[in-house]
């Protein structure tokens, strides 16, 4: 059978399930018969109802009905794949799979598990059932985005925290579309080195054509075949060797491609922080943190330090503010430290005299003076230093706040 495959059949065989793709839908419908033959003589037992047979095109399937009915379908379902010749919902095994993986999220919700392994646990456990199967459709943003709001529920910490701040900090390797879109990139990077490398198409439903759509979502341009650039004002925010994704030749690692996607990522997730109404901060694009070190100290410190880190810290003229249309009036407003200023995040941390920060002043990075972020640099003793002071603060503050005024330890 083998010998025989035509050069207009494409035919592909993994264990006991066998794939044929030709333009021809005659010589799909004589292959099938040729190899139910064979099967018969060799005294196989196959289920015929597993036969599936589609096409691209609404003319095409047309005619399968009316040659075989029996086997057309709208999708067929391919080792759990279900293919998309044209624009559809999400199919059932889609869904099930994005269930059963949230099921296997709020499953985790009880595990005594740290910071580290909670999220390695995520990403073994449920990131890997729903990032299976998306090969010519994508889930749904709203499902990408539940998922990430059941592994930071799971993470038990900054209820408030923003949602795109965390996913600059654990989001590239947990967020499901970014997720999806990088392992595109790597796939299509190893069809590119093979025969019957994949083109430069525009063609709906292919892997190259949706990798083009999410690159050009997330912000680069196309300026060549199979190779990008970044959109301003991210070009002008990164170094050289980030600023461009290149599958021409291999020059360019794939590995260090992958890294520029996932750094756009993080600028795209900062700039929608930036940009909320609430925020007039834009300044804040043009300063630089250390993400990963500032990532590796989230596993090792308290929730104390990652609530300020995320946004989720809410200082004493912040609460009162939220609860209330009037301007800040009352002792609510005070400094619960010194009680004689309006608590805002800036006195709490920097400018309490009952609470002096390191070196007497507010680090120079405004990054790393709101949320505690490292900075770039040799500067390891000071931020240790900055994440200690932010640390102790937020669990005095907090300690203030829920315990009826008495100060304590907590761990």
């Amino acid at each position: 059978m083998e010998r025989d495959v035509n050069e207009n059949v494409i035919y592909g065989c993994y264990m006991d399930d066998r794939n044929f793709w030709s333009p021809n839908a005659d010589q799909v419908i004589q292959r099938i018969l040729r190899w139910q033959l064979w099967s018969e003589k060799m005294g196989l037992r196959e289920n015929p109802l597993k036969t599936q047979v589609t096409s691209r095109t609404m003319h095409d399937y047309q005619l399968l009905l009316s040659k075989a009915p029996q086997w057309a379908k709208p999708e067929v379902k391919l080792l759990g794949v279900t293919t998309t010749t044209r624009s559809r919902v999400n199919s059932d095994s889609e869904n099930t799979r994005i269930f059963e993986a949230m099921q296997r999220a709020r499953a985790l919700f009880s595990l005594p598990l740290g910071w580290e392994q909670r999220v390695r646990a995520y990403q073994s456990f449920v990131l890997s059932k729903a990032a299976y199967g998306w090969v010519g459709h994508n889930p749904l943003l709203n499902q990408g985005n539940k998922l990430f709001s059941l592994l930071s529920t799971s993470l038990k910490q900054q209820r408030m925290g923003s949602r795109e701040i965390k996913k600059i900090f654990f989001g590239v390797p947990n967020f499901l579309p970014i997720v999806l879109t990088t392992r595109r990139y790597a796939r299509v990077a190893r069809n590119l080195r093979r025969p019957n490398s994949p083109k430069w198409l525009t063609a709906a439903f292919c892997s190259v054509s949706i990798l083009r759509k999410e690159l050009r979502d997330l912000g680069f341009t196309e300026i060549f075949p199979w190779y990008w650039k970044m959109s301003q004002p991210w070009y002008n925010l990164v170094k050289n060797d980030e600023r461009t994704l290149d599958l021409r030749t291999s020059h360019q690692p794939v590995d260090l491609a992958l890294h520029n996607i996932r750094t756009l990522f993080r600028w795209r997730c900062f700039e929608r922080f930036v940009n909320h109404p609430k925020r007039r901060d834009s300044e804040w694009l043009r300063e630089t943190v250390g993400i990963d070190a500032s990532l590796q100290a989230f596993a090792c410190v308290s929730g104390y330090y990652r609530a300020v880190a995320f946004a989720s810290f809410l200082s004493t003229a912040a609460r009162w503010s939220g609860h209330h249309e009037a301007d800040l009036v009352g002792a609510e407003d005070c400094c619960p430290l010194c009680a004689s200023a309006v608590g805002f995040h800036h006195h709490l941390f920097w400018d309490c005299p009952q609470n002096i920060p390191p070196n007497g002043r507010p680090p120079d990075n405004p990054l790393q003076e709101r949320f505690g972020w490292f900075t770039l640099g040799d500067n390891s003793i000071e931020n240790h230093a900055v994440c200690d002071h932010m640390t102790r603060t937020a669990s005095r503050i907090l300690t203030l706040r829920h315990d009826g005024g008495a100060e304590g330890s907590i761990d």
